[in-house]
């Protein structure tokens, strides 16, 4: 099943766009631009969107449609696992280091239990050295953040991720005086008088706050680029740096960790006002490449799991932020 076809299922579901978004882990203009994309495909109106939100005949029959497509799905997904212990081959899977730090280990548990006789190679790099490993065909799939559009790569996306900046409240006091303390969110114009650190500048989250802050006029004030997150956020427990980091390394246990002490000590997430814009988080793999079932159920995990595990971080967001 298509992601377009699975957004039409959630907007059916809860018949209401803002909740379906919310379910699906996107916006919803994103929710909104799959059904438009599904209704050109058709050469069909799904919707009635006036006095209230109800299905098209053409809607009726795709959603009974779909429904019937999923249970041929599911039926086929259970038939084969059946026999998953005998299946065998090799899967070579790229994703940024910290990201396989956070899902990997509890994703292969699963995985090798249910295909114990498929070998998984895992490659962490950087978003640009996977696309040059994917094209070349080093790699199946690959997890990716703020792709481009391109052609030759199928993408289907994962969610969407807002960008925090990580401090405590003694260099946020040091540094910004005038503040309140406490302040769940920092102004962008505050931004550029602290000490930044960053993974590199053709990282993802670096290149998306560059955007955000040209376009705000402010200029940040990177004082060290360090290749991975946890050594920033050792920087930052000792107060010396502050750094931008995307939601999923609230699941972090060395964040979680640094949670707790005394109020002023801790690392806390802050809000970016005006930041409005996310990190799209993706799995890529190649348009005309065909994937084994053990490959694309893989796959399926791995989307899974992922918006398992931000979907926990979500109900307790109000306790962290």
């Amino acid at each position: 099943m298509t992601t377009n076809q699975q957004m039409f299922l959630y907007a059916v579901e809860e018949m209401n766009f803002t909740r379906a978004a919310e379910k699906a882990f996107v916006t919803q203009q994103c929710l909104s631009d799959h059904i438009r994309r599904l209704e050109k495909s058709y050469d069909v109106k799904l919707f009635d969107r006036t006095p209230h939100l109800k299905l098209t005949q053409a809607g009726e029959i795709l959603y009974t449609s779909l429904v019937e497509i999923q249970k041929i799905e599911n039926n086929l997904e259970r038939a084969i696992s059946k026999n998953s212990a005998d299946v065998s081959g090799t899967i070579s899977v790229g994703i940024h280091v910290e990201r396989a730090h956070l899902l990997f280990p509890a994703l292969y548990r699963e995985y090798h239990r249910k295909y114990p006789n498929v070998r998984v190679t895992l490659i962490s790099e950087q978003t640009p050295q996977l696309l040059q490993d994917l094209e070349s065909g080093k790699l199946d799939m690959m997890l990716g953040l703020d792709i481009p559009p391109q052609t030759g790569y199928r993408k289907d996306m994962i969610l969407e991720e807002p960008v925090y900046l990580f401090a405590t409240e003694k260099l946020l006091q040091q540094y910004l005086p005038d503040r309140v303390p406490g302040q769940p969110w920092i102004d962008a114009d505050s931004l550029s008088r602290l000490p930044l650190t960053c993974t590199s500048f053709t990282c993802a989250v670096t290149r998306h706050m560059g955007a955000f802050l040209t376009e705000k006029n402010v200029r940040a004030n990177y004082v060290c680029e360090i290749g991975d997150y946890l050594t920033q956020l050792l920087l930052c427990q000792n107060h010396e740096t502050a750094f931008f980091c995307p939601e999923s390394f609230l699941i972090e246990h060395n964040f979680i960790t640094s949670q707790q002490g005394d109020p002023n000590e801790r690392v806390q997430p802050l809000i970016i006002r005006g930041l409005s814009s996310k990190i799209r988080v993706d799995i890529i793999s190649g348009e005309n490449r065909y994937l084994p079932g053990y490959a694309a159920d893989f796959l399926d995990m791995l989307i899974r799991q992922y918006r398992d595990r931000i979907g926990e971080l979500r109900a307790r967001r109000d306790a962290l932020i």
